[in-house]
């Protein structure tokens, strides 16, 4: 699915919470997560709970890509200002 106004959007970061005694933590940290994954042939883990993401959005508009950060269950990302653009491309 393609939105107008959107060049691409990259998957820099997601946090699962494991929980377990010890409250573990699982983090994984790519340039694009994705891609990553697909030229080694794996995939997102399963099991836990997303606790946060990370991404990288290119508007068609702006020069440089715009950094956005999300905890599920918000509806809002950590900046304020990504999820109000986001929904008005659409």
């Amino acid at each position: 699915m393609m939105f107008e106004g959107i060049d691409w959007v990259r998957l820099k970061e997601f946090q699962i919470f494991r929980g377990g005694t010890h409250k573990e933590i699982e983090i994984r940290k790519a340039e694009d997560i994705f891609a990553s994954l697909e030229e080694r042939d794996r995939t997102i883990p399963n099991g836990g709970r997303l606790s946060k993401a990370s991404f990288q959005i290119k508007f068609s508009d702006s020069k440089t890509p715009e950094p956005s950060h999300s905890a599920p269950g918000t509806g809002l990302s950590s900046n304020g200002m990504m999820t109000p653009r986001f929904l008005k491309s659409g």
